[in-house]
């Protein structure tokens, strides 16, 4: 038996994006109402789900699945931006609760 948290608890907000934002990625806020796609370091608003006529859905609560780089532990876990969208561990980045960790992707709690 296996279990899902697949949309448990989602809220997602509509931002405008650029280009460089994909669903899927790791994103910030760049300016009032903006996201772009995570850079070195950078704060974590949330998860892009879609992107369309220059608009993104962010997952920015609830459960979302998050590509990350590194080593990320089981648990509570802070992460920051990483470059190409993921996400990493590091200090005074975002507080998630990571439930699973697979094939370069955590199921976590923003």
């Amino acid at each position: 038996m296996t279990v899902s948290f697949k949309g448990l608890g989602q809220v997602a907000a509509t931002f405008t994006c650029g280009a460089d934002v994909a669903a899927g990625q790791v994103v910030s806020i760049s300016e009032n109402g903006k996201v772009t796609a995570a850079t070195a370091g950078s704060d974590v608003a949330g998860v892009c789900q879609n992107v369309r006529h220059g608009l993104a859905t962010v997952i920015v609560a609830g459960h979302a699945q998050i590509p990350y780089t590194g080593e990320v532990s089981l648990g509570l876990a802070s992460l920051v931006g990483e470059a190409s969208g993921k996400a990493k561990a590091g200090e005074g980045g975002r507080q998630v609760l990571v439930v699973a960790s697979e094939n370069g992707v955590l199921d976590a709690f923003l």
